[in-house]
């Protein structure tokens, strides 16, 4: 039987809360980190993140850290999906 995954999102941030400069260099990006853990509390490592956009296809991935952490920098506003896969673990879908 699979675990399920935990996870915290901390945040989605749009350049609207961003100083002019940054919004000039970054356009209208935005930023997902967060970290995956387990239902004790522990971190899961190397689980793979996702976010794509099932109309313009822009898709983005990393793997999380030691810590469970993980971070998803430049993401055009847009609805996302979220996907975090780790072995022995259900999959983590949310829309």
């Amino acid at each position: 039987m699979k675990s399920t995954l935990a996870v915290a999102i901390f945040g989605l941030f749009l350049s609207g809360f961003m100083q002019v400069g940054l919004a000039q260099s970054l356009g209208n990006a935005g930023t997902i980190e967060g970290t995956v853990v387990d239902p004790s509390g522990a971190a899961v490592t190397n689980a793979a993140v996702s976010v794509h956009n099932l109309v313009t296809g822009y898709q983005q991935s990393t793997r999380t850290a030691a810590d469970g952490s993980f971070r998803l920098t430049n993401i055009p506003p847009n609805p996302y999906h979220l996907e975090i896969r780790a072995a022995g673990f259900e999959d983590f879908l949310r829309m």
